[in-house]
């Protein structure tokens, strides 16, 4: 009886060992798809960041923002089961007046409103449905930092976020908000970030 015990305990051993070695390599599959996830959306982030540093150099920044934004996103939109929302700001100080894009990318339509210190107005309101953008304009009133509060609704889920840009005549600035979600093999990876750039006028 000692033996047959013994044996059955070696062959419980071995089973255990192998159902947990398979737990393991399944966790470690699962490990890599979250990191490989994460990447591909910081990568979408830079590519972002450098579609509006090119729209920032040509002649009319906002309309090239439009432009290149609502066009990387129809694209990644199509190509991936992607939600995005963006945010692009522009000023050439030398005229006393900034614009903000706002492009929905989410799969949804969202009610976002944008109030800034500093300007006039001070506040202005988007209603967007999915795959849309529009502009705003506002006059900043002197130079030094404008506040823009971005509150968005979608899916009854309220999201704020708070973007700093320095207004100082002669110099320019571009301002970039993403919001980006990725999904793949049952994962959701989310991420925002916010990129700047200011450069003197010519």
């Amino acid at each position: 009886m000692f033996l047959i015990a013994t044996v059955f305990i070696i062959i419980s051993f071995f089973v255990i060992r192998n159902v947990l070695d398979i737990y393991n390599v399944f966790e470690e599959k699962r490990s890599q798809e979250i990191r490989t996830e994460d990447l591909q959306t910081k990568n979408l982030v830079r590519e972002y960041e450098q579609a509006a540093g090119a729209a920032s150099m040509q002649s009319n920044a906002n309309r090239s923002a439009q432009d290149y934004l609502f066009n990387f996103s129809s694209f990644l939109r199509n190509t991936r089961d992607a939600r995005m929302l963006y945010l692009f700001a522009y000023s050439n100080s030398t005229t006393a007046k900034y614009s903000v894009v706002l492009g929905n990318f989410l799969n949804d339509n969202v009610n976002a409103t944008i109030s800034a210190t500093n300007s006039d107005p001070v506040t202005a309101q988007f209603v967007l449905a999915d795959r849309r953008n529009a502009t705003a304009e506002f006059i900043f009133l002197g130079n030094g930092t404008v506040e823009l509060n971005l509150t968005y609704t979608v899916r009854n889920e309220v999201r704020k976020d708070l973007l700093n840009i320095t207004v100082q005549s002669p110099r320019l600035f571009m301002t970039l908000f993403t919001d980006i979600t990725l999904e793949g093999n049952n994962i959701i990876v989310r991420h925002k970030d916010i990129y700047n750039r200011t450069w003197y006028a010519p």
